[in-house]
């Protein structure tokens, strides 16, 4: 799902990784320019590779959520693609092929929006600035 960005605003890295025992690091901060925020965005990553995200509006917060988690896990989430959209067997070959037919025979054909809305109020805004924030980083 591919979505429009309408702003750019600064989101600020902080990162002080460390192993667990080990002293922190200090904070090493990058500031990046991505479409779609509205405000600038901080984003802290823990010693243990956490990030802990401060917005001021919810659009911002999820596509800030939707960024870092592409980055941290990009590939985890082509295959979840796959494996939702029924070509897993694309990538991993013909054993693959019976999982495929069964994911596109019960493929949902309801309403999505309808199916977002029903686990949040505004659950479509939600899904659709976390993609936002998705597509930001595989376009870096």
């Amino acid at each position: 799902m591919r979505i429009p960005s309408f702003g750019l605003a600064g989101l600020v890295i902080a990162v002080g990784l460390s192993l667990p025992g080990a002293a922190p690091l200090d904070a090493q901060t990058q500031s990046l320019q991505v479409p779609g925020l509205s405000q600038p965005v901080e984003i802290r990553r823990d010693r243990w590779g956490i990030n802990h995200i401060y917005a001021q509006n919810e659009g911002d917060l999820f596509e800030a959520q939707g960024y870092t988690a592409a980055r941290d896990r990009l590939f985890q989430f082509e295959v979840w693609r796959r494996r939702a959209t029924g070509t897993v067997a694309e990538i991993l070959g013909p054993r693959e092929l019976n999982r495929d037919i069964g994911t596109r025979l019960h493929k949902f054909r309801g309403d999505l929006d309808a199916e977002l809305n029903h686990y949040h109020p505004r659950g479509k805004q939600i899904v659709l600035a976390y993609v936002r924030g998705v597509n930001a980083y595989v376009d870096e």
